[in-house]
C-alpha cells in the first residue's frame, strides 16, 4: 500500500532522485499529498518536534489546515547557560546583498572552527548557494565532511562517529535536522538568510493569484492559469495543453521559485 501511495502520487510530489551504482534514493519535493496517506489512518495525530520555527508554514506544508490543528507550546527544561547562542549581526545576509556578506560570514565560521579545532561540531548552511560557497573555502580539508552525490547522511554520520579526529559536519538544510550528542557535536554554527518575509509575500500571491495570470510551477514549466481550484490549479502550457499542478508548486516569478527552493 506505501507503494501505492508513492506511485499513485508520483508527479504531484514532484520526487527528487539521487542514483549512484548502488542504490536510488527518491525525496519528495512536496510532502503535503503523502502526509494526507499516513493522516488518515488515526482520528488524532500528534506532531512532537523541537525545532518548528513557524508552525502555521509547517503545516501548510503538511497540506493540515488552520482549523484542522490545536498548537501547544511547552517551555523547555533545558537550561541554555549550558549551551548559550551567540548572534552575529555585524553581517546581516538578505537575497539583494548575499555576494557581498557571504564571504565574510564564511570567514567567520572558518575562524569558529579553527578556535575549536580539537572538537567536533556542524555547520548548518540553510541553503544550497551557502553551502556551495562555504565548500569552496575549505575544499581540500579532510577535517570538513559533506553530504556529495554518491555519499548517504548514514555514510557521513558514521565518518563522523568513527573518525579519532575533530571532523565538522556541513549541513545544507536544518530541515533534515541531525543529533549530535556530547562529544560529536560540541559546536554549531548556523548560517541563515531569512526568507520568511519573502515566503509570505508568495503565499499573498497565491491567494490571489486569477484566471488569465502568468505562472511558474516549481519543475520550471511556464504557462497561464485557466482554473484555480482549493488545492490545485490548471495551468495551459500550449494551446489546448493543460496540466493540473498542486497550488503550492506554482509561483508568479521564477525568481520566487528560486525564492523557496534554494
Amino acid at each position: 500500500e506505501k507503494t501505492t501511495a508513492v506511485l499513485g502520487n508520483w508527479y504531484k510530489a514532484e520526487y527528487v532522485t539521487e542514483i549512484t551504482k548502488d542504490s536510488a534514493t527518491f525525496t519528495p519535493l512536496y510532502v503535503n499529498i503523502l502526509a494526507q496517506e499516513f493522516f488518515k489512518w488515526g482520528d488524532t495525530v500528534i506532531l512532537m518536534s523541537g525545532t518548528i520555527i513557524d508552525h502555521e508554514t509547517y503545516a501548510e506544508t503538511l497540506g493540515i489546515k488552520p482549523s484542522e490543528y490545536t498548537y501547544i507550546e511547552v517551555e523547555s527544561a533545558f537550561d541554555p547557560e549550558k549551551s548559550p547562542i551567540y548572534c552575529d549581526a555585524k553581517f546581516k545576509l538578505n537575497y539583494k546583498n548575499m555576494d557581498e556578506a557571504l564571504p565574510k560570514l564564511i570567514a567567520n565560521a572558518v575562524k569558529i572552527c579553527e578556535h575549536f579545532k580539537a572538537e567536533k561540531g556542524i555547520i548548518h548552511t540553510h541553503t544550497f548557494k551557502i553551502t556551495d560557497s562555504l565548500l569552496k573555502h575549505v575544499r581540500g580539508q579532510s577535517r570538513f565532511l559533506i553530504r556529495e552525490a554518491g555519499i548517504t547522511n548514514e555514510a557521513l554520520l558514521s565518518e563522523h562517529y568513527l573518525r579519532d579526529d575533530s571532523t565538522v559536519l556541513i549541513s545544507p538544510s536544518l530541515g533534515f535536522g541531525t543529533d549530535l550528542k556530547d562529544d560529536f557535536g560540541r559546536f554549531s554554527i548556523i548560517m541563515i538568510r531569512p526568507q520568511q518575509k519573502r515566503q509570505k509575500e508568495i503565499k499573498l500571491q497565491r491567494e490571489a493569484m486569477k484566471a488569465g495570470d502568468s505562472v511558474v510551477t516549481s519543475g520550471g514549466i511556464y504557462g497561464k492559469v485557466k482554473d484555480i481550484k482549493e488545492t490545485t490549479v490548471i495551468i495551459e502550457i500550449a494551446e489546448n495543453v493543460r496540466i493540473k499542478v498542486d497550488k503550492n508548486s506554482v509561483f508568479a516569478t521564477a525568481e520566487d521559485l528560486l525564492t523557496q527552493t534554494k
